[in-house]
C-alpha cells in the first residue's frame, strides 16, 4: 500500500470560497497539491495556492481539515485542507498546465459543484467555522482588495 498526501486552502472573502477545477479529474475543489520533502502542511498549503493560482493568501493554522480515502487498490490518500483569508487577488492566475477554470462562487454554491462525499464533509465543517468567525469578528474574511469575482 502507497500513501500519498496533499494539502490546500479553503480561501474566503467575505460571503464567498474560491474553487478551481482541475484539468486532470475534471472536478471543483480547493486549491491543493503535494506535499514535498521538508515542508510543513501549511507551507505546502501556500506554495500550492501560490503555484496554481499565484494568489496572497493568509493560511488560518487552527482551522485545520483532514480528509482520508482510498485513491486506487493500491494507493490511500490523505488531504489537509486550512482555512485561509485573502490578501490579494491582483496578480492572479490560473496555472494552465493544472487547471481549467477557477472563480469565486457564493458559500451557498459549494454543496452543488463539489462531488465527493469526504470534500462534503470538509466543506461542511469549514462553513460552520466560517459563519462562527464572520459573526465574532468579520474582518476575517472581508477587508480585502479583488479583481477576480
Amino acid at each position: 500500500m502507497t500513501y500519498e498526501k496533499s494539502c490546500g486552502a479553503i480561501i474566503v472573502k467575505k460571503d464567498q470560497v474560491f474553487l478551481v477545477k482541475q484539468r486532470k479529474a475534471g472536478d471543483y475543489n480547493f486549491p491543493k497539491g503535494h506535499v514535498e520533502q521538508g515542508e510543513t502542511e501549511e507551507e505546502t498549503a501556500y506554495r500550492e495556492v501560490k503555484e496554481e493560482t499565484n494568489l496572497s493568501i493568509s493560511i488560518l493554522s487552527q482551522y485545520r481539515y483532514d480528509m482520508s480515502f482510498q485513491k486506487d487498490q493500491t494507493t490511500k490518500k490523505e488531504v489537509v485542507y486550512f482555512l485561509a483569508s485573502l490578501l490579494d487577488d491582483h496578480d492572479a492566475k490560473r496555472l494552465e498546465t493544472e487547471l481549467l477554470e477557477m472563480r469565486w462562487v457564493g458559500l451557498d454554491q459549494v454543496p452543488d459543484l463539489i462531488v465527493y462525499p469526504e470534500l462534503r464533509e470538509v466543506w461542511s465543517q469549514a462553513l460552520h467555522d466560517i459563519q462562527q468567525i464572520n459573526q465574532t469578528d468579520p474582518s476575517v474574511f472581508g477587508s480585502i482588495s479583488s479583481k477576480l469575482s
